[in-house]
């Protein structure tokens, strides 16, 4: 697991830096890998591109958001071991609780990929003259500044 390489996405790229910080095992204080520090530019690079993907992200079917989430969440399943292990040795959990963090993750996805589950339209009041719906409308890109050890579970769904 030494070789893993880490990098920011961006855009669908995977971006390195010249700035890096290298990641201690909290448990051991032995050193891990390093990973790259963005620069203001790939910040901005980063919202840039969230914001033209939402111009697509927002005229998305449910049907076809749905089938992404239940893809992330096999995908997520079929990379457990070494997600469960990367986050153990990040994080100083044990494996079992970094396997449940990646386990929430996974049930989180198929949660909100279940028709169940779906923000719905809501008609808040009705009478002859008015009615007022309450609607779930995609409104933007969302930046999060968070540590990056916050969990996978934590990361995904409404807080």
């Amino acid at each position: 697991m030494e070789d893993i390489k880490f990098y920011n996405v961006i855009n669908d790229t995977l971006r390195s830096s010249p700035t890096t910080h290298t990641v201690t095992d909290p448990r051991t204080e032995s050193r891990l890998w390093p990973v790259p520090i963005a620069s203001g530019q790939d910040f901005e690079d980063a919202v840039t591109a969230a914001q033209t993907a939402f111009e697509t992200w927002k005229l998305t079917s449910l049907s076809e958001r749905q089938t992404l989430l239940t893809k992330l969440a096999s995908n997520l399943r079929d990379q457990l071991p070494l997600l469960s292990q990367i986050l153990a040795r990040e994080s100083g959990k044990s494996l079992l609780l970094s396997e449940l963090d990646v386990r929430g993750a996974i049930a989180q996805c198929l949660h909100y990929a279940q028709p169940s589950n779906v923000l719905s339209d809501h008609v808040q009041f009705e009478d002859e003259t008015v009615k007022i719906i309450a609607m779930h409308v995609p409104l933007g890109t969302v930046v999060a500044i968070c540590p990056w050890n916050l969990g996978l579970v934590r990361g995904m769904g409404p807080q």
